[in-house]
């Protein structure tokens, strides 16, 4: 199977859950990406409860919750509203050590603007602005 390590946040410094350079990450936003994945939500979490959350870091544009809650993309206006909410990678929500990270396209490493894919979300009915 897959090894997990796992980190307390009690007894490491914040940097200890920044993702390996190599995986993008904080510090190389790419340019105009202002939507962040949040991943490890705790489980059942509301689409409010996450905006409630990052609301803190600017005003946000859009909050996808996937499927079982247990990630999220939250959508910002500026692109320094989604600096902020990258540094609260590693912080806790509801008991949960969350991560944060620039959304990255999944497939093939280019910057994906935020807006779901057909295979990833189905026909949802979201269509562009």
């Amino acid at each position: 199977g897959m090894r997990m390590r796992i980190d307390y946040a009690a007894d490491k410094p914040a940097t200890a859950f920044r993702p390996r350079p190599d995986k993008g990450g904080r510090g190389v936003r790419p340019v105009g990406c202002r939507t962040v994945f949040v991943g490890r939500l705790p489980e059942g979490v509301t689409e409010e409860r996450v905006r409630e959350f990052f609301g803190t870091c600017g005003p946000i544009d859009d909050v996808r919750v996937g499927n079982g809650a247990k990630f999220a993309h939250v959508e910002f206006y500026h692109e320094t509203d989604a600096d902020r909410a990258v540094d609260l990678n590693g912080a806790r929500l509801d008991g949960s050590v969350i991560r944060v990270d620039f959304a990255l396209d999944k497939r093939d490493g280019r910057v994906d603007d935020g807006r779901p894919t057909q295979d990833e979300y189905g026909a949802t009915g979201w269509h562009p602005h």
